[in-house]
């Protein structure tokens, strides 16, 4: 099974690829996805979110063009690791129609306007290999006891790409992880700037879901 995910006001798409163990390839690191007919070839990253048949493997950093090119394909093949697996994906467009109009319900609640995020052309995107947070950043109380999680925040991204202002739309439920994610996204916070209706670098908002994990 295969299942695309895309958090309301983020352009990076995930893909979770769900099957057994023997069938599906088990990346550690870079993975290849091509999408056949009218899509095109992504490389991304890709990890085994759950090693426990069935197995769950998760494909992030497939940037922002993906969704659309996903839409206009019948089949996804991804190779890692020197293996392969192709998936059918009958009825892609529609799905995608679908997840776009649950995108603009959630994106009011979160303080997004559906209407100004839609007319841009592009939203403002990660910059590649940058990431505002590091592991320094896990509060060590919450790393102790093995604590993990994420939290959702709402950036507000001028047109130079720079953070202007960070609100938590979903809570961690700590505090600490919570302050910690808006503050090193003021501090450190980079993207490359949205693109308005006139082609121009524009102000826009961003939505970033920041994950606390501990590496097995």
């Amino acid at each position: 099974m295969i299942s695309l995910w895309m958090l309301p006001g983020d352009p990076d798409p995930h893909l979770y690829l769900i099957g057994p163990s023997g069938l599906l390839p088990q990346p550690t690191d870079k993975v290849t996805v091509e999408l056949l007919s009218n899509g095109g070839t992504f490389q991304a990253d890709g990890y085994v979110a759950s090693s426990r048949d069935p197995v769950v493997v998760k494909i992030l950093h497939l940037r922002h063009k993906f969704p659309a090119a996903f839409a206009q394909s019948n089949e996804v093949r991804v190779i890692a690791r020197g293996k392969q697996i192709l998936v059918p994906i009958p009825g892609a467009a529609k799905a995608l129609k679908a997840l776009r109009e649950c995108i603009d319900m959630k994106l009011p609640e979160w303080g997004v306007d559906p209407k100004a995020y839609d007319a841009l052309q592009v939203p403002p995107t990660d910059i590649e290999n940058y990431e505002f947070m590091s592991s320094k950043d896990y509060p060590q109380d919450l790393l102790d006891a093995n604590w993990m999680g994420d939290v959702i925040i709402r950036l507000d991204v001028d047109a130079t790409g720079k953070v202007t202002n960070c609100a938590v739309v979903v809570t961690s439920g700590h505090k600490s992880v919570d302050d910690i994610s808006c503050f090193r996204a003021m501090q450190r916070g980079r993207f490359n700037p949205a693109v308005g209706a006139d082609g121009k670098p524009t102000a826009a908002v961003r939505v970033r879901d920041v994950v606390f994990r501990i590496a097995e």
